[in-house]
């Protein structure tokens, strides 16, 4: 930690000014990459120079940001704008931000568990609120995912998890200690590949929609495609692997997951243009419909009795304007929800009491229905007041004890921002 002192005038007294140079930030492919500040060959010491002279400019910058964040919470509560207030750093701050010949790029860190760099599924929650805010961002986050393939990196049909360990974005390396340490013979048993690829997909489409084009679809069509068709083969009925859930572990035959595969598929067809994806997402949805209903509600595997889960991915198809799932599906759901909620949060499926803050907020929006949001804010302000855990906010923890389970301090509470984007993007 370096500490910037120097004279200052009797209108700055009492500010000081904590910062560190980290040199370079990021090792890209083997590059190392200086930090976004530096793209104009700002100086260490200069860019602490301005941050005093520019103080009061900074300042307003601050608070207007403030103003906006609150004024967007604003319709759905005062809890609500305190859990956003709350969440805000750890969304913004748990990412990195660089430039690559001009290029920005923006990585996130896995703070809690492994520490990989440039997480799909990490991502994918976290978009909500970069895509109100700024959507260029997001495309910093996809673009490495991208480049990991182009550099004949990756050797899979399905997309990547990550681009490596924090701070070197040189490779993916998720998983692949089971082939080397368990001596695992294929490493797609520790891999996410129904998930990527939907993630990779969807997130495109949500950049298209805040960008009013296709531009960035038509930039990465051909290897979008080569995913696409990967969950029209096996998207539907998933086997046993993993979702961004991992910490639940495998599940074979995933509805939630299966939603996500339909939603990117329809999400391709309107971009692409191609009927025979449309199609296929249609035709799937279909088949969910049946295949997954068990009398009130959804379930949490197609093969399963008695079991539930939040569809959060179902999110997309509402958001997008895909029109794949009947209205009634969300009723039915936003009505089960209620049944199981638990003082501190609603469930994130029949397998336990522990729960994810990013998954309730989506659940919030999608079903569209006052009372169950209210209920989902209401807990988890709850949660966050009577928790005697003195941590981070924490995006994984329990329901019915306001204890937290496990991660802390992640970028995926960005995606508590979901109901903001869907009022915004759906209203009439």
């Amino acid at each position: 930690m370096l500490v910037f002192t120097q004279e200052l005038d009797a209108e700055y007294e009492g500010r000081i000014i904590f910062a560190y140079d980290d040199i370079k930030s990021i090792q890209y492919f083997g590059k190392n990459l200086d930090a976004y500040w530096k793209k104009d060959g700002m100086a260490f010491d200069e860019m602490l120079g301005r941050g005093i002279a520019e103080y009061e400019e900074i300042i307003a910058k601050v608070d207007a940001a403030e103003e906006k964040l609150m004024a967007d919470a604003a319709p759905f509560g005062e809890k609500y704008q305190q859990i956003l207030a709350l969440a805000y750093r750890e969304a913004v701050a748990g990412h990195k931000l660089v430039i690559d010949d001009g290029t920005p790029l923006f990585f996130s860190k896995e703070n809690y568990s492994n520490g990989s760099i440039g997480t799909v599924d990490v991502t994918y929650p976290s978009v909500p609120l970069f895509l109100l805010e700024c959507p260029s961002i997001v495309r910093g986050m996809l673009e490495p995912i991208f480049e990991l393939v182009y550099r004949g990196k990756w050797e899979y049909e399905f997309a990547p998890h990550d681009v490596g360990t924090y701070p070197l974005a040189n490779g993916q390396t998720y998983g692949f200690i089971q082939r080397h340490v368990a001596k695992r013979p294929d490493p797609r048993d520790s891999q996410m590949p129904v998930e990527e690829c939907g993630n990779m997909i969807l997130c495109v489409a949500a950049v298209c929609r805040a960008e009013g084009g296709k531009a960035y679809f038509e930039k990465h069509r051909e290897l979008l495609t080569k995913w696409a068709d990967y969950l029209a083969g096996v998207g539907y009925d998933p086997e046993c692997q993993l979702c961004t859930d991992d910490f639940a572990g495998h599940l074979a035959h995933n509805c939630n997951l299966s939603v996500k595969g339909i939603c990117a598929i329809g999400a391709f067809a309107e971009l692409s243009g191609e009927a025979k994806y449309r199609e296929a997402a249609e035709r799937f949805a279909a088949q969910w419909l049946e295949n997954a209903a068990e009398g009130d509600h959804y379930k949490l595997t197609f093969d399963s009795e008695n079991t539930w889960s939040i569809k959060y991915n179902m999110v997309w198809d509402r958001l997008l304007g895909l029109g794949l799932f009947p209205d009634e599906v969300y009723k039915k759901e936003a009505a089960w929800y209620k049944k199981v909620m638990n003082p501190y949060g609603l469930p994130m499926d029949s397998r336990g009491e522990y729960t994810k803050s990013d998954w309730q907020m989506w659940a919030a929006a999608m079903c569209e229905d006052a009372e169950l949001a209210d209920m989902i804010i209401d807990a988890m302000y709850a949660f966050l007041v009577e928790t005697p855990d003195r941590v981070p906010f924490t995006d994984l923890y329990f329901t019915s004890a306001p204890r937290h389970r496990g991660f802390q301090a992640r970028t995926v509470q960005a995606g508590l921002w979901m109901p903001v984007l869907y009022r915004k993007w759906t209203e009439k």
